[in-house]
């Protein structure tokens, strides 16, 4: 006679600070609402079974089944790139200096000049 232990998965380690999405059955996964962990709770095994969340409608608290960890956290550094620069008041001087003269179109198709540098 075989007798196995306890099947424990780690596969769902929680912090402190992580993004998770908080699963639900009566809505489908795109509405899932997104929370922080700020409180955990653990069982008398000592395992994280409950955590509390804060999210955009207050403080929840959800067992850890329900709970869906992104790949990302709170201690992540955000990495922002800048695809066109930002044109300096230099660069809207000259842009302004050679178009002084714009022409627009009303509505009834009449052309308008506008000089720039008198506004």
């Amino acid at each position: 006679m075989l007798v196995q232990g306890p099947n424990r998965s780690e596969a769902r380690q929680v912090k402190l600070g992580d993004i998770v999405t908080v699963g639900s059955d009566t809505k489908k996964r795109l509405g899932w609402t997104l929370g922080k962990i700020i409180g955990m709770f653990p069982g008398k095994d000592g395992c994280i079974r409950v955590v509390k969340l804060k999210t955009t409608g207050g403080e929840i608290v959800r067992p850890v089944q329900r709970l869906f960890p992104l790949e990302l956290n709170n201690d992540d550094p955000i990495i922002f790139s800048v695809r066109d620069p930002v044109p300096s008041d230099k660069d809207i001087k000259i842009l302004n200096s050679e178009n002084s003269d714009c022409e627009k179109k009303t509505r009834s198709g009449r052309k308008v000049i506008i000089n720039l540098s008198i506004i």
